[in-house]
């Protein structure tokens, strides 16, 4: 899944203020809580607050387990001549008449391809209501396929999970959980 940031949240400390040099931060407070948005730490600091027990950031979700399967492709040496040759030219019209070139004397081969596993770093676990709650102000276009298969795979061991937008949808998180 994809792994790119949200570009316009900021990550904050403990007390939700915004962290300018992660790194620098990161070495003068060695066991500091970071919370990915101001988002991620009100929704935290909330929960806490209304004494519901939290575990920040779980043990990630296996969305796809890790698996192989075949692909119709160049063999590795074929690809690393394509390549050897690509790097002589500088022009995309010198480059496109070498794989024109290639193309007319290689052919692809069916060749075993392995997958690599696919989590979800879910932000909060609450065992209490085996429910994982997700802070997501600003989702990109892969956020709903990884949330359907996320709700698919935790359906099957009887968990649940809810995303949060915004601080109303955590207030009415907590009301929900305190009333259940």
């Amino acid at each position: 899944m994809d792994k790119r940031k949200v570009r316009n949240a900021k990550k904050v400390d403990e007390a939700g203020n915004p962290i300018g040099n992660l790194n620098e931060f990161k070495t003068n407070h060695k066991d500091a809580i970071i919370f990915d948005s101001k988002l991620e730490w009100k929704t935290y600091s909330l929960l806490k607050e209304a004494g519901i027990k939290v575990i920040l950031k779980p043990n990630p979700i296996l969305l796809i387990p890790e698996f192989k399967t075949l692909k119709f492709d160049y063999l590795p040496e074929q690809k690393t001549e394509l390549r050897k040759n690509s790097l002589k030219v500088k022009t995309k019209k010198e480059k496109n008449v070498i794989k024109r070139e290639f193309n007319k004397t290689h052919y692809k081969s069916i060749l075993s391809e392995k997958i690599r596993k696919s989590t979800w770093a879910v932000d909060f676990f609450l065992p209490d209501y085996n429910l994982y709650v997700e802070a997501k102000g600003f989702p990109n276009e892969a956020f709903p396929l990884k949330l359907k298969f996320a709700r698919y795979i935790l359906s099957i061991s009887k968990y649940s999970i809810i995303v949060v937008r915004n601080q109303k949808d955590v207030n009415d998180l907590i009301k929900y959980l305190k009333n259940k």
